[in-house]
């Protein structure tokens, strides 16, 4: 069963995911959060940790991808549109409409 979670950093949520697995008969986690590029397993007496820089992964992922963005695309919808778009991110806990559009097209 996936169980979701958020975490806030900086005044922002970050969604993240953890699901109970067996690889190749181990008992694992995988863990998936988005904010700080991370998808994958991991053993369950790392999972503790891995919590506790999960702050500073998603901090230091953020800036390293903002760093990146040099480039801009636009394009027009309409305001039913626009504000559905809107109404998504903000339950999704996005409070940046460009980063939501982004993180859910290169998912």
């Amino acid at each position: 069963m996936k169980i979701s979670y958020t975490i806030t950093v900086k005044n922002k949520k970050y969604p993240y995911f953890i699901q109970p697995k067996k690889v190749e008969e181990e008992e694992m986690f995988f863990f998936e959060c988005q904010g700080a590029g991370i998808s994958q397993h991991f053993h369950p007496e790392d999972l503790a940790q891995l919590l506790v820089d999960l702050p500073q992964w998603i901090s230091e992922y953020q800036h390293e991808q903002k760093a990146k963005k040099t480039n801009t695309i636009l394009f027009r919808v309409k305001l039913d549109e626009k504000l559905e778009i809107e109404k998504k991110a903000h339950e999704s806990g996005y409070s940046n409409i460009s980063r939501f559009i982004r993180d859910k097209v290169l998912a």
